[in-house]
Formats: structure tokens, sequence, C-alpha cells
């Protein structure tokens, strides 16, 4: 077991070079052979210090999810949730987010997906597109909705 001072430098580097969450924290403090009790006194400092804050990890990954990813509200709030992210954190970050912009990046990949499809093929494809993008974290009635709207087809 490493000393509580080396862990604590070892984890305040390892914070000020990335966003981490609690649970990581926590996970990697007790590969390093931590005490449970020694886990929750660094974190505590780590929290304490600024290096650790799960509400700010949590506003990166969404914006991050989001832009790089290109995911949606459940597989990002699906993903907060393994990290142990706090319920009512994960729905503050969320809300950085607005419903429009969900929509046009879900209408973006709609119109990505069906741009190679000829007319008669978009209607054959269609449940195959549906599975991707609920897999992609975009609520079913949303994605459903915008093929009734725009390619008139009723599923």
């Amino acid at each position: 077991m490493m000393e509580t001072d080396v862990l604590r430098q070892k984890l305040e580097a390892h914070c000020a070079q990335r966003d981490c969450c609690t649970a990581e924290v926590l996970k990697k403090l007790l590969l390093l052979g931590a005490r449970e009790a020694t886990a929750e006194d660094i974190i505590l400092h780590l929290k304490t210090n600024k290096f650790l804050d799960d509400r700010r990890y949590s506003l990166n990954f969404v914006r991050k999810a989001f832009s790089g990813k290109q995911k949606g509200r459940e597989w990002i709030q699906a993903e907060l949730t393994i990290r142990e992210i706090d319920e009512t954190i994960i729905a503050e970050a969320l809300q950085v987010l607005s419903d429009e912009d969900f929509s046009a990046l879900l209408q973006s990949k709609i119109k990505k997906e069906v741009q190679h499809l000829s007319p008669e093929e978009i209607p054959l494809n269609t449940p195959r597109i549906i599975r991707k993008l609920v897999r992609d974290g975009f609520e079913e009635e949303d994605i459903l909705s915008i093929f009734r709207k725009q390619f008139n087809i009723e599923i």
C-alpha cells in the first residue's frame, strides 16, 4: 500500500490532467491499494481543493457526448448513471442542451442515414435506422415523429 501523501499527490496530478468523477477516483484509489477510509479522506481533499467535481465532470461529459460522439439524451443519462453520478446532477447537466439541440442533432443523423437511400428504400430501412438511433440514446417517439413528418412513414 502506498502512503497517503503519495496517493494524494498521484490523484491530484491525475485529476488535474483530466476530468474524473468520484466513482472513477475511488476505483483508482482502491486499485492502488488504499483502504476505504483513506480513499474517502483523499476524495474529500480532492473535492475541497477543486480537483474533483462531479457537477463539472457531468457538464463536460454532456458537451463531449453531444458534440463529439453525437449521442442522445438517454445514452448520456445512462452513461452518467453508470458512473454513479447523482440523478440531480445529471438532470442539471442535461439542461445545458435544449430540446431543440437534441432535435436538430437527431434530424441531422436521420438525414445522414437516409441520404444514400432511394425513396423506395427508406421504408425498408426505417426499422434498422430507428434501432441505431435508439442505441445512440435518442427517444423512440422523437425518431418516429421525424419519420412521420419528413417521409410520411407510419410505423
